[in-house]
């Protein structure tokens, strides 16, 4: 397994991506590698003094852009889950995009439908919402539908 703290990688804003380097490049010491742990001499190590967060999103967004359909220029994770939440469902998305998917999911939150639906409203209408699988893919316009009935 590759960790954070014998290969670290770099953003290279004239590259627009992230860059590893080589073998040689780990990160340096007291690099945060999981949550109350950091980097010493090439390995994630407990410390008391390394910062504690929840969750896996320790850097936030991808940097960079992600194509996005009509737009001329490279989108945000933020741009990209505005208009398609769903994506917060696969990856690169769920963890390039974690910071923007937690946003998303604080908007939607309910079990089982994290992101909100998984489709686009073109295909998620009241109108599937008899049908079971629809149901699941659909679901916050299913969950509406059902609280209006």
């Amino acid at each position: 397994m590759r960790s954070t703290c014998n290969k670290m990688s770099c953003w290279v804003p004239k590259l627009n991506r992230c860059e590893s380097p080589g073998p040689l490049h780990r990160a340096f010491d007291g690099t945060p590698c999981t949550s109350g742990m950091w980097c010493q001499e090439g390995k994630c190590v407990k410390n008391s003094l390394a910062p504690v967060y929840e969750g896996a999103c320790r850097y936030g967004d991808k940097k960079g852009g992600w194509a996005l359909r009509g737009a001329d220029y490279p989108s945000s994770c933020e741009d990209v889950l505005k208009k398609f939440t769903w994506n917060c469902y696969e990856e690169p998305y769920k963890t390039d995009c974690c910071k923007a998917c937690a946003t998303v999911k604080a908007k939607f939150g309910q079990e089982k439908c994290e992101y909100g639906d998984r489709f686009s409203s073109r295909e998620c209408r009241p109108s599937v919402c008899g049908d079971r699988s629809w149901r699941t893919y659909c679901c916050t316009t299913c969950s509406d539908v059902s609280k209006k009935n």
